[in-house]
Formats: structure tokens, sequence, C-alpha cells
């Protein structure tokens, strides 16, 4: 009840009038305005008038005034538990759920009601979402507000509903079911509650590459073809960042981030270009991608290298400054010639040498050799000059090939002249040598 009055003499915060004189038979009209404002004063219906009573005195005589108020019928209702459950995620995915919800129908009115209580599931029904409980009842009779009692129930009814929502759903997909209860006495009283699932969005991903380990020659850009597939059940945002990459080998990644749908894949290019002088064999060490979801939580990575490939490159030509290669040699006799052979390449090389056009009688001086990465090797031939029938010019070349088998370099021509032996002819012939050595016998010969 609110009490309030416009007279000078009311304290509304202490609910008191205090008149300060009044004469002998005489009279104090004091106006009240009495209002009944909460919902807990039971109808006169339900248990009889209600009172508001005051107290009088002048410190010495004490009355009462009791003023009677018939309080009409109020009727009203209110469902709880009405709700929005999230349906949490398993992975990537939403997980079968099943939601539960203690629903209370209880009279909000100022006398005895029940309620007709409908469900509305042609939401649910139409997703294939089952539930529970939503069978129409009556609540039968329920205490009025005031007599409420949440230890045992007392005005209220409780029903237990739920909802079985599938698995691997879209985020935010979201369907339920409704309960109205409406009143016996005044069907103008009515609420209407609503209990829903809705999907969470899940986080996940799978991330791969083409290759781990890519080669290259030296100045070469290798690619790696990055792939992040988006395994949650919403649209979602990976950024991609590189990790101790060498820096030596220029690494640069084509995307920063990624928007990719649920279910598909999103592309980037992590790319190194091999340095141009690295050594055959030489390696970047690893790097990695590392991608993380939107949710700044679930993150995966790849882990990729690259190696430079042994290039092979060689030169053959006329030993060190020497502009052509001409010898000449006598008959019966034996000279060399040298060349050189230059590994161009970048690591070590098992160089095989061989003869082009060369005449039995001129052979190197070995098969193979083995040279550095820009090692010059010096090399001969060996000549060894018929003793007739040769005499000329001789024409041939040297051909040095990699041992990549393909790779090979062909001199320019080396000439030998074969000339006629010059014989001596200040000394003594053979027949008198003979002779003196005969004379002397075992004596030695100065």
């Amino acid at each position: 009840w609110n009490v309030d009055s416009t007279d000078a003499a009311w304290d509304e915060m202490e609910l008191t009038a205090t008149i300060n004189y009044i004469s002998a038979a005489g009279s104090y009209d004091l106006v009240l305005d009495i209002t009944l404002v909460g919902e807990i004063v039971p109808a006169s219906s339900y248990v009889g008038n209600s009172f508001v009573v005051f107290g009088v005195n002048d410190g010495a005589v004490y009355s009462l005034v009791s003023l009677e108020a018939i309080v009409a019928d109020n009727f009203g209702v209110t469902v709880s538990s009405s709700a929005t459950s999230a349906v949490a995620c398993d992975g990537g995915d939403s997980a079968a759920t099943a939601l539960s919800w203690v629903a209370q129908i209880k009279n909000y009115g100022n006398t005895m009601d029940n309620f007709d209580v409908t469900f509305d599931t042609s939401n649910a029904d139409a997703a294939g979402w089952t539930i529970d409980g939503a069978a129409g009842f009556n609540t039968g009779d329920l205490n009025p507000k005031y007599e409420h009692n949440e230890a045992d129930g007392t005005g209220m009814y409780t029903v237990n509903l739920g909802l079985h929502v599938p698995a691997e759903l879209a985020a935010s997909t979201s369907h339920g079911f409704t309960m109205t209860a409406v009143s016996d006495a005044d069907s103008a009283i009515t609420q209407t509650q609503s209990y829903f699932g809705t999907v969470d969005q899940c986080y996940a991903m799978t991330m791969a590459v083409d290759q781990t380990a890519g080669s290259g020659d030296p100045g070469d850009v290798i690619d790696f073809a990055i792939s992040v597939t988006n395994d949650g059940n919403a649209g979602d945002t990976f950024s991609l960042t590189m990790m101790d990459a060498n820096a030596d080998w220029s690494p640069t990644l084509s995307e920063s981030s990624l928007t990719v749908a649920s279910g598909a894949t999103g592309q980037a290019v992590f790319s190194m270009t091999v340095p141009s002088d690295e050594g055959a064999g030489g390696s970047s060490g690893p790097a990695m991608i590392h991608a993380t979801s939107s949710d700044g939580v679930t993150e995966s990575s790849v882990t990729v290298s690259a190696q430079a490939n042994q290039v092979y490159a060689l030169t053959t030509g006329y030993y060190y400054n020497a502009t052509t290669g001409s010898a000449s040699v006598q008959e019966g006799m034996s000279i060399q010639m040298k060349f050189n052979v230059t590994n161009g390449g970048n690591g070590n090389d098992e160089i095989a040498l061989s003869l082009a056009n060369a005449p039995a009688w001129v052979t190197l001086g070995q098969a193979t050799a083995l040279a550095g990465p820009g090692q010059v090797l010096s090399l001969t031939i060996d000549i060894a000059g018929p003793a007739s029938d040769a005499r000329g010019e001789h024409t041939f070349q040297v051909i040095a090939t990699s041992a990549d088998g393909t790779t090979s370099s062909t001199s320019g021509d080396f000439t030998v002249t074969v000339i006629e032996k010059i014989e001596a002819t200040d000394g003594p012939s053979t027949d008198e040598l003979d002779e003196v050595l005969r004379s002397f016998g075992s004596k030695r010969v100065a």
C-alpha cells in the first residue's frame, strides 16, 4: 500500500501526520491518498477484504482507525527459464547436443488460478530437431503470488523440457520451440517463452604444403604452395607468418592472411631464392610458416627447407695463356703437351677426359680428374712419335665431361707435327764404336 497526503502535517517518510492543536470539541480533516501498488495483497474474493489501520494518540489517549479496502481480482502469469542455449563444438564441428531447461509457470495474480500450456514446435520440427516434454497440459490450481514458496514449489508448476541438436551444423544455426501459458480465469493474461539452441562458431584448420624440401640452381626461386583448409563451421580469417626463415635466401610470403569459407581451402606461396654463390648441397635450413585462426587460439604450421643443386660447368683450353696448342716431335721420339680444365660449377666434379680425332700414338696422361669448384687443373698429353710413316701435322681435340654425363667442353685444335729424325754427323759411326768397345773388353768407357 502507498499512503500519501498533500496536508502539511503529513511526513511521507515516517508515514505520520502531526497535528499540533485541535480546539475542544473541534475536528481536523486529514485527507489521505491510499493506493494499492504491490502484487502481494490477496484479492478480497480469496481471503476477504483488506484493512489499512492507523493509530491516533495525543500521548495519553490512543485509538485505532481501520480503513477497509475491497481488493479486486488481478490475474497474472510468468514463465521462467526462457533461454537460447549455445551448442558447443567438438573439434571443428558442432557436436550432437541435448539441451535442457527447467521451466516454471508461476501464478502472478492475487487469487487462485490455473493455466493452459501449449507448445509450438514447428520451427524445430522443420529442422528435424527432436523435443522432449513439449506436450500441452493444464497446471491445475496454483496459489497466488503472495503464497509462493520456492522451496516447495507452492504457487508454481515445473516442467522439464529438452531439445536435441544434430552434429556438424553451421555456426549460428538456430532452431527451437515456444511455450505459451494462458490464464483460465482471464484469457487475455498470457505469456510466451522461447527455447532455442544456437550453434557456436567452431574453429579448426588443416595446413599442408606441396613439398617440404625443394631445390634449385643458384639464383633460382623455389616456391612452396601453402594450403589452409577451414575445418570449422563458419568463415574464418587465418593470419600467416614466417618463422626462422634464413634471410640470405630472401624468404617471401605472398599473403599475410587468408579469408576462407567453411570447408574451403585458401592458398598462399612461400618462396626462397638460392643465393648466387651457394655451393652445391647448401641448405637454407628449416623455415616455418605459421597460421593462426581469428579466435587467436587455433593454429597450425608447416616446415620447409631448400637446397642448392650442383651446377656443372667446364672450360677446356690451352695451357694457361697460350693462344695455340702446337708442338713438333721427331720420329721415334716422345714429348708432352699440356692443357687446362677449369671447373666453373659450384661443387666438386669428377671429370672424364678423352681425345677426339687423335692418332693412336697420342694419349692422355690420365682418364679422369677431380676438381673443386673454381679450380683450374693442368693436365698432360703424351705424344710418342712413330719411327716412320707419320710425318706431317696431326690435329686433335681434348674433351672434358662432367660427372653429370652431359655437361662437356671441347678444346680448340691441338697440332703435333712429326718431323724426320736428325742423325748425328760429327761422331764415330756405330761400327767404329763397336770396334773400340771390343778393344777395351770389359773396361768401362768414359
